[in-house]
């Protein structure tokens, strides 16, 4: 028997405690990095099932042990993403002795060369596992290292032919063989965690993107795709697409739709100044001016940069435009930090005509002033009658 704390590398020191690894120095420093946090709340999954205490996530139990939600759904998905990766390994390996022969075979039993999860960082690229053997066979190749079944172009082929061995409906998700041979595995799971977070995965390249927004900009930006209609299309087919559906991620789709609602809900709160300043609400932006000063209303900002002029001049309220920039002395022509749109882009944008011309005859707004984008939208149709 062995710990079954997955940091641990040291199993012969656990043996009095095999099941949480209470005697484990490795597990005991990792507890006692992390207060509160008890070296059996990670036990391994047979662990798990003897010491399981209900936890619930929409009426439906869960294993765990004085987990939250939100570590036990996490713990589900690792394992489930290890479990996916074994398969895999096990398919990989038998293709690679059809494909490639016998020592090509031992090539994906490297630590280095399995099937294997790919850092959290990467994982929006569009793969949450990946297999790095081929281009590792095909640069041994090549150094009379390796004796391969047959004759390959590059690592690329290599890796093609890998895939063509495995057998048919292998991946529910997605496979994606890259230039350099790696082989790039998205799952299902990680389809429908994507999804549910409000990415879309590229059709042409398989990297995510926030939205159809997101999509449209990939589309033009990445894939030269320079007609803007048909990004459209694209990116409206690309959020269209279905994603395969599989009961036994039911909770933790739920978990992740509830946690994107509350970030989404997040990004997008105002400060006070900037919600009065979309409401039209004039006597608030007064008594807050008075009991907090204007420098706080200067210096409030959105996500994306806007001042209270931009959501004002946008919503289309004169009278709140005029206050912030005569009275508050707020900069009538200040662009934003993400894309540089003034509040003139806004009101114009907005069809906020008298806005527009307020802005444009008293404050001086440059009716020629583009964005930091490669769309420049022309305001002269707009202020010129």
């Amino acid at each position: 028997l062995r710990c079954q704390v997955d940091c641990c590398s040291q199993p012969k020191a656990c043996r009095s405690q095999p099941l949480f690894g209470d005697d484990c120095p490795r597990a005991a420093r990792g507890a006692a990095r992390a207060p509160g946090r008890d070296v059996a709340a990670w036990p391994g999954p047979a662990a798990r099932a003897r010491h399981a205490v209900p936890l619930t996530m929409g009426g439906e139990a869960l294993p765990g042990r004085g987990l939250d939600e939100a570590v036990g759904l996490g713990l589900l998905e690792s394992e489930h993403r290890a479990r996916e990766a074994q398969r895999l390994q096990d398919l990989f390996e038998e293709a690679a002795r059809t494909a490639w022969g016998q020592e090509g075979a031992h090539i994906l039993q490297m630590p280095k060369e399995r099937v294997r999860p790919r850092p959290t960082s990467a994982v929006r690229c569009g793969s949450d596992l990946w297999c790095h053997a081929p281009a590792t066979a095909w640069r041994r190749h090549l150094l009379g290292q390796l004796r391969l079944k047959r004759a390959f172009q590059g690592p690329r082929h290599l890796a093609e032919a890998l895939v063509e061995q495995l057998p048919p409906q292998t991946l529910a998700g997605g496979l994606r063989v890259a230039a350099d041979g790696a082989i790039h595995i998205a799952t299902q799971l990680h389809l429908r965690r994507m999804r549910a977070e409000g990415f879309v995965a590229c059709p042409d390249c398989g990297a995510f993107q926030r939205g159809q927004r997101g999509m449209r900009d990939h589309f033009q930006r990445v894939h030269a795709n320079n007609d803007y209609e048909q990004a459209i299309q694209a990116a409206a087919a690309a959020c269209a697409a279905l994603v395969p559906v599989d009961r036994r991620f039911e909770i933790m789709h739920r978990h992740w739709l509830v946690a994107r609602a509350v970030e989404d809900a997040r990004r997008k709160e105002l400060p006070r100044a900037l919600h009065f300043a979309k409401e039209g609400a004039l006597s608030q932006l007064i008594e807050l001016a008075t009991s907090e000063g204007w420098a706080s209303i200067r210096g409030a900002r959105d996500r994306h940069g806007s001042t209270a002029v931009h959501w004002a001049a946008g919503c289309g309220h004169l009278s709140v435009c005029q206050l912030l920039c005569d009275v508050g002395q707020l900069p009538a022509d200040e662009g934003q930090q993400c894309d540089g749109r003034t509040p003139l882009h806004w009101a114009a944008r907005n069809g906020r005509l008298g806005v527009a011309r307020w802005l444009v005859q008293h404050k001086a707004a440059d009716v020629n002033r583009g964005t930091n984008g490669v769309w420049l939208q022309p305001w002269h149709s707009l202020v010129s009658d």
